[in-house]
């Protein structure tokens, strides 16, 4: 219910977005430790050991958190292997072949996009460029939070979240390197995470409090709170406030969903599909009839005012770079008149939902 009720799996789960990748790659993260443990013991199948070694040579190219996902199982097994003074040689393949994965990704891809100054500039808000405690403080705690939808549901389950990371931290340095059964693995692999998440942040290298871009770590703390709801259940003194936690846990997951799903269903859903099926339209007209594009700021919806309608425009999926449009910004939808001397084809202008053809003489709405 914590990973299916959050706000990202309904919104994205009809699109190949990079959100619910990245969530589903923290579940192989999990696997991939798992499995790579299992094999201090025992001998795996050569299938098994195939889809292993393929799973860490493929998934660095499907998600650009995914190195942050199996950065603690890299680390855990290097202290295992440190405690046991031993680690199967079998172990090693996948390892290495994640290693020149994530290298060969990096050169092609990776550091392209983090040298993009534009989503640096977009995500700015999210990231520590000083630190600042109370902004770490905000901000780690909003990662938790955004596993709820409002307020309500947002405390719950960031007050729920604190108190379980600091547990399964507690837990984690308890048990140091002497995990012998699953759950203390997990607790101790989620734990590290969250801990790596929140270095990346204070080193102004990963943004923090949004639920889009810290979606791979729902997995990591919805282990964390089952890890804490089963620990108080093992009392039975805290029996009864295990069950009633879970209940209220269950009661906040519905609520997630119905939540999501009333603003989907909402007006201003509704005018953000209009805007995107009339700029799907602009893209394609444009393209067609080879006519540059006015835009205003109102294809930003809802943040028209913050937000340039051309740059807005040139990141919709329909826009493609190699076929790049003419797009010139405008203050309002009138406000190209004075470049139409300039423009022997016409032009299209696009404002919201609106859509018109302009010929070269004047106006001629389009819809």
């Amino acid at each position: 219910m914590i990973y299916v009720s959050f706000s990202t799996s309904i919104h994205y789960f009809v699109q190949l977005k990079q959100y619910t990748m990245e969530m589903a790659l923290s579940l192989v993260g999990i696997w991939q430790l798992l499995e790579l443990v299992s094999m201090e013991t025992t001998k795996p199948s050569r299938q098994r050991f195939l889809l292993l070694c393929i799973s860490f040579a493929a998934c660095p190219f499907f998600s650009y958190t995914y190195p942050i996902v199996i950065a603690p199982v890299y680390l855990l097994l290097a202290f295992r292997s440190a405690a046991s003074r031993q680690l199967p040689a079998g172990v090693w393949a996948p390892l290495l072949t994640g290693i020149a994965s994530i290298a060969v990704c990096y050169q092609i891809d990776i550091r392209h996009v983090l040298a993009d100054k534009g989503m640096q500039d977009f995500w700015q808000e999210l990231i520590m460029k000083t630190f600042s405690f109370r902004t770490f403080l905000t901000n780690t705690y909003m990662m938790f939070c955004n596993l709820g939808s409002g307020d309500l549901f947002g405390n719950i389950f960031g007050s729920l979240g604190v108190a379980a990371f600091l547990y399964g931290s507690y837990r984690s340095v308890k048990t140091v390197l002497a995990a012998s059964n699953e759950r203390d693995l997990l607790l101790q692999y989620s734990s590290l995470l969250i801990c790596l998440v929140f270095g990346l942040f204070v080193a102004g290298k990963l943004p923090l409090g949004t639920f889009r871009l810290n979606s791979f770590v729902v997995p990591a703390v919805g282990i964390l709170i089952i890890n804490l709801l089963l620990q108080l259940c093992a009392d039975k003194r805290w029996k009864p406030v295990s069950i009633g936690m879970s209940l209220i846990l269950f009661l906040a997951s519905t609520g997630n969903v119905y939540v999501t799903i009333a603003e989907l269903g909402g007006a201003e859903h509704a005018k953000k599909l209009r805007i995107y099926r009339a700029c799907d339209r602009a893209i394609l007209q444009a393209r067609k009839q080879k006519l540059p594009v006015f835009v205003t700021s109102g294809i930003a919806y809802p943040f028209d005012d913050r937000w340039p309608g051309d740059w807005i425009l040139r990141t919709q999926p329909r826009y493609k770079v190699h076929e790049p449009l003419s797009v010139y910004p405008i203050s309002a939808a009138d406000s190209f008149k004075q470049h139409l001397p300039s423009l022997p084809r016409g032009a299209i202008v696009l404002d919201g939902e609106s859509i018109w053809i302009i010929p070269p003489n004047g106006y001629k709405p389009s819809g």
